[in-house]
């Protein structure tokens, strides 16, 4: 027998995962060179602000005065040393006196997060509510920009009033000898509301003054090396990717070691592991070769990939497309208990989403699960919708705000999934099963992929609940491990077919799962039934199969291999 499952088991529970949010901003202004000061002075300047979700909306413009300062504090710097780099608000943005947004929202733009709506900015602005972050222009003899960013710490602030965010930092690499020269550019707030952030984008109403101005050196030559070596190569396949894509790499002359991949700034400065979601990266005799993939939440723009091993580091030029994440809900309302069919597009293939009944002030509700999504980016789930403070669901992939999309719900009166007071309780749902096995059989191998087939022992599902309950018989697959401890065929070279149907004289009907791989970590539906109408007929038998087929890799030791399918009815 080439693979076997145990019997099925019936379980019951669903997942939670924490999550993290956060937004982004881009940003560019123009810088005048002024004489070096002997130290950081405040530039005061005007900046012109806007709303980019409700352009219509009147934001007054923002008298500033601005202090860049520098840690290490040096009269002298060297090429090649790192310093931070603080914003220091000397005086502050107000908050508008107008809170009320356009009725028509602006399209979306590259610096505006994917998960963000249209949302003005609340006539008070609660304590720790809004996170700046912005851009300070490099000049002279070095070129660029540093992104700075502050932390969600704010005094509560009303309309009118001076909104005190807090000061921004970020790392500038001197790359450059001469007098480099430091001066504040665009900027924007991001104050939340509920499950979204509230942009206000600012830019200087017109080139601003140098606030300061760093001396930097050329290094002292080294000494020369006691044997010419070869310098290192490096190489992309890629020099455009969407976040959260793949990028193959490949080098000549590396030193041994363990490499490691870093996102930076366009300029090679700002190196970050964390913009790299996973790399395979190696060296052996010499030669480079491996994948990065990219952080699903990196902001659209321009970048540098770093690869570093010991004392030697190359980088090569990587742009990053912005990625539009979408997802659909139907029904968008209903009462709790309603299953809420959803399709999602634009994510990243071969991840999975986490998705998640949100509450209107943003909170995680229970019920979540995960979903794999397809190699074209797409994904489809049910989720009951069984809290009745629901107001949205949302789809993440990643860590990020980036790698968000959301789809609003509206709770409506009617029957939940719970008996109605003074009514009987309901009857009960169950499934059995013919059969304890799937036997696939065996195949010759020959250095080539074999697929394998068999039939699932049908299912017999039988609801006797009233009330338009609904429910769903999904299935998870653990790897097949092999008899004597060799390798294991992986969970997702097992694939079904999904076949349901409803017995003459059940009430209602039932719709067959998408066929598809299964999964370790993430159920795939077999059966499911939506929730009837509130008092409509519901429940009744049902059949469920699926045709089976096991994809065995090329080079497949030979032996006995097995698994477990577990079925679950909720």
């Amino acid at each position: 027998m080439f693979a076997s499952f145990s019997r099925p088991r019936l379980h019951r529970g669903r997942l939670t995962s924490a999550t993290t949010a956060g937004v982004l901003v881009a940003a560019g202004a123009g810088l005048v060179l002024a004489a070096p000061p002997a130290g950081a002075v405040p530039v005061p300047y005007t900046a012109k602000c806007v709303d980019p979700t409700a352009p219509a909306r009147v934001v007054p413009d923002a008298p500033l005065d601005v202090e860049i300062t520098i840690s290490p504090a040096k009269s002298t710097y060297r090429v090649g040393d790192e310093v931070t780099v603080t914003w220091v608000w000397k005086t502050y943005p107000k908050v508008p006196d107008d809170t009320t947004p356009a009725s028509t929202p602006a399209t979306s733009s590259p610096t505006t997060s994917p998960s963000t709506t249209p949302s003005p900015v609340p006539a008070v602005v609660p304590a720790d509510s809004t996170l700046p972050k912005g851009q300070i222009v490099v000049g002279g003899a070095q070129a660029g920009t540093v992104a700075v960013a502050g932390e969600r710490k704010n005094p509560e602030a009303v309309a009118g009033s001076a909104l005190k965010v807090a000061d921004m930092t970020g790392t500038l690499r001197l790359t450059a000898a001469g007098q480099v020269s430091l001066a504040p550019g665009d900027f924007a707030r991001f104050t939340r509301t509920g499950p979204v952030d509230a942009e206000t984008r600012c830019t200087p109403a017109s080139p601003v003054a140098v606030s300061t101005v760093l001396t930097v050196e050329d290094d002292a030559p080294a000494a020369p090396p006691a044997a010419a070596t070869a310098e290192p190569t490096l190489a992309a396949d890629l020099t455009a990717v969407a976040a959260g894509g793949l990028v193959t790499l490949n080098g000549a002359d590396w030193p041994a070691g363990t490499p490691e991949v870093s996102l930076c700034q366009a300029d090679g400065g700002g190196c970050s592991a964390t913009g790299i979601a996973a790399n395979t990266v190696a060296v052996a005799d010499g030669r480079l070769t491996g994948t990065a993939t990219l952080d699903p939440a990196a902001v659209p723009g321009s970048y540098a990939l770093r690869v570093k091993v010991g004392t030697a580091q190359k980088t090569v030029p990587v742009a990053v497309r912005a990625v539009a994440r979408t997802v659909t809900a139907a029904p968008a309302a209903g009462p709790v208990g309603t299953v809420v069919k959803l399709a999602g597009a634009g994510f990243t293939a071969g991840r999975s989403v986490a998705v998640r009944a949100l509450a209107g002030d943003g909170r995680e509700l229970g019920g979540g699960i995960d979903v794999p999504v397809g190699p074209d980016g797409t994904f489809t789930a049910d989720l009951p919708v069984t809290d009745p403070s629901t107001t949205a669901i949302r789809v993440r992939e990643g860590s990020g705000d980036g790698g968000t999309a959301t789809a609003a719900f509206t709770v409506t009166p009617g029957p939940g999934p719970g008996p109605e007071p003074g009514t009987p309780e309901p009857g009960t749902l169950s499934m059995t099963q013919t059969g304890t096995a799937v036997d696939f059989g065996g195949a010759t191998l020959d250095g080539t992929a074999k697929t394998l087939e068999a039939s699932l022992n049908q299912l017999t599902v039988t609801d006797t609940r009233s009330g338009g309950m609904g429910w769903s018989l999904t299935g998870t697959m653990t790897d097949l491990a092999h008899a004597g401890g060799m390798a294991a065929i992986p969970a997702g070279n097992v694939s079904w077919v999904p076949n349901c149907a409803a017995l003459p004289g059940s009430p209602s009907q039932v719709t067959s799962g998408t066929a598809g791989p299964l999964s370790s970590t993430a159920a795939a539906a077999l059966c499911t039934q939506s929730p009837g109408a509130p008092g409509g007929a519901s429940g009744g038998t049902f059949t469920a199969d699926a045709r089976l087929a096991l994809t065995t890799p090329e080079f497949t030791a030979a032996g006995t291999y097995s698994g477990t399918l577990t079925l679950t009815l909720v």
